[in-house]
């Protein structure tokens, strides 16, 4: 914020002494509208204005550039970031925006930044429309609006067919002109400490327009995996879309230990984009090769999934989807008692996953002592907290059990529903053994039912599925109970809730 505002001082002092340079006038008018976003977020003043008169100042500059210069496109582009405008005004200025870059770039053909705005801004043109018209609408209509096909958008106006056909030639366009250019550094196959060198550096050598574009092919493959008409219809286009980022990113040089923002957010974009694929039909060759297997939901997937409904979430699963997952736990743990007719009391539990604290509800009067909860989504654990049925609750996955110290001496650990989005289970049972109590720790847990007879990629016990699920066979949770040195007390398959209308099988 303090470098935004001095970037701010220092152009309105050139604007000062050059007020007929329309592009400086532009640019300002953008800073305003990024500082203001910025203060909103983060819930700040912007240095004593409000957010809505550095907006309202932000159009009086951009409107002013225009007059300077028509013909230069940036000054609409800012106009379409303004949130105090209403939707249609502000695509009717992206679609100006879009319309005169193409126009200029018949004079430049081979400009590859052009090309990259120009697709940036007929994506924003085809799924921020949607986007606007989910969150004014029920729950409901907000996923048929996302799940429709492309048609003509009701708040614009705008033909979607028509600008994604123009999106697709900015595509090929761009990407053309880029492995024409493609710097080769990181391609280049070597040896010992210069190419380890080569590798941690991998992608902050990627250009901006590269790293754009992969922006771009990843909003449309989120966009066209959302379509659920017509069956699997628009499945291939969302293939070819997150295939495009992993291309660009060129995944091989990963490395989950980036320092730099920038860094982190490529290889995310890179994480999700493969976790995506995965979810799509099981039979590209992409997914079952070893470099696509996905061993687990990427964190920042599960946590905006719960966050998004947490205010609704019982509700939403015990009422409309017939959860009964605590319940048949908790069924399943009294029945395999030593003794039949008794109940054992626990010390101390932990709820891996708790949410809002449903499973909480279902063994909170088994724990005589400390009972904690953990949840990725600090919302859900805002929930749990309201509940009142844990000691402790925080903000993490499930491994974090083995740090905190709240969690000592478990012989109670339940996970309710959530191994469905975790595929590899092998380092949790690792940590919940070493968290156990000896001999008499009990781990009590759910997931989605795999049949034996079903293939998987290795043969390794588990899939993701294409409701970006995970289910796990009977024969792999046992093998794997066996490898932690786990005995197993008891194993059932029943109905754990509804999808869709149809019973969901679970262990």
């Amino acid at each position: 914020m303090v470098s935004s505002t001095k970037a701010i001082s220092d152009l309105r002092i050139h604007v000062s002494s050059h007020a007929e340079d329309a592009r400086p006038i532009a640019l300002l008018a953008n800073l305003l509208v990024e500082r203001a976003k910025l203060s909103r977020n983060e819930g700040i003043s912007s240095s004593g204005a409000s957010n809505d008169s550095c907006y309202e100042e932000a159009v009086s500059l951009a409107k002013a550039s225009i007059k300077l210069a028509p013909e230069d496109a940036i000054g609409y582009g800012v106009l379409s970031t303004i949130p105090i405008l209403q939707l249609r005004e502000r695509m009717s200025f992206l679609r100006t925006a879009v319309d005169l870059e193409q126009e200029s770039l018949k004079k430049r053909v081979d400009n590859v930044s052009s090309q990259v705005v120009i697709a940036l801004s007929l994506v924003r043109l085809l799924i921020e429309p949607r986007e606007e018209m989910a969150r004014i609408n029920d729950e409901f209509h907000a996923k048929t609006t996302m799940r429709q096909d492309l048609c003509v958008n009701k708040l614009t106006g705008l033909d979607e067919r028509s600008i994604y056909e123009e999106l697709k030639i900015a595509l090929e366009t761009s990407q053309s002109i880029i492995w024409k250019r493609r710097e080769n550094r990181w391609q280049t196959r070597q040896t010992g400490q210069e190419a380890n060198s080569q590798l941690a550096n991998a992608f902050s050598s990627i250009p901006p327009t590269i790293q754009n574009l992969a922006i771009a092919h990843y909003r449309l493959g989120r966009f066209f995996r959302t379509m659920r008409q017509d069956g699997t219809t628009h499945h291939p286009t969302a293939k070819y879309h997150f295939s495009s980022v992993l291309e660009l990113l060129n995944p091989p040089y990963m490395n989950a230990s980036y320092k730099l923002q920038s860094q982190i957010e490529l290889y995310d974009m890179t994480v999700k984009s493969k976790f995506w694929l995965a979810t799509l039909e099981q039979d590209v060759p992409l997914v079952h090769s070893k470099t696509m297997q996905v061993d687990r939901c990427p964190k920042e997937y599960v946590t905006s999934l719960y966050s998004s409904f947490a205010a609704n979430f019982d509700n939403q699963l015990v009422k409309k989807l017939k959860y009964k997952t605590p319940a048949k736990l908790r069924e399943l743990l009294d029945s395999a008692q030593h003794v039949p007719g008794t109940r054992r009391r626990f010390s101390h539990g932990a709820d891996l996953g708790c949410g809002t604290g449903l499973s909480g509800v279902a063994f909170r009067d088994l724990i005589e002592f400390d009972f904690v909860g953990v949840d990725l989504s600090s919302e859900m654990v805002d929930k749990a907290k309201e509940r009142g049925c844990y000691d402790h609750v925080f903000v993490g996955d499930v491994e974090s059990i083995l740090t905190d110290p709240h969690c000592e001496g478990l012989d109670l650990i339940v996970a309710c529903d959530v191994f469905v989005y975790i595929g590899n289970l092998l380092s949790v049972f690792e940590s919940v053994a070493n968290r156990l109590t000896p001999k008499h720790g009990l781990f009590v847990f759910s997931t989605e039912l795999l049949v034996e007879e079903q293939d998987t990629v290795e043969n390794r016990g588990f899939v993701l599925q294409s409701c970006a699920r995970f289910a796990h066979k009977q024969s792999y949770v046992r093998n794997l109970a066996d490898e932690c040195g786990f005995v197993v007390r008891a194993m059932t398959v029943d109905v754990i809730r509804k999808n869709g209308g149809q019973d969901v099988s679970g262990i």
